[in-house]
């Protein structure tokens, strides 16, 4: 179940991606840190910004899961010791 819902919500953030980029064809130079990145069309840049959140956010969370995940296997090993 978790699966199938997992899929549903990827396929509803595609579609949303994908009708942002069609209903925003202006093209638009964004500058970089001083550099320009060039001119694409701005419903691009929106989800290329939004799928840079995305990754900045996973990475952020990564320590964290990986301490959950050490807690949680050093917590089985103790509830299994007699």
């Amino acid at each position: 179940m978790k699966k199938l819902i997992a899929g549903l919500v990827l396929v509803l953030f595609v579609f949303v991606g994908l009708w942002t980029a069609q209903d925003n064809t202006q093209p638009v130079a964004v500058t970089l840190l001083g550099f320009e990145a060039g001119h694409f069309a701005l419903g691009l840049w929106l989800v290329l910004a939004f799928l840079a959140g995305v990754v900045v956010a996973l990475v952020a969370t990564l320590p964290i899961a990986w301490r959950l995940a050490a807690a949680r296997r050093k917590l089985q090993l103790h509830s299994k010791a007699p």
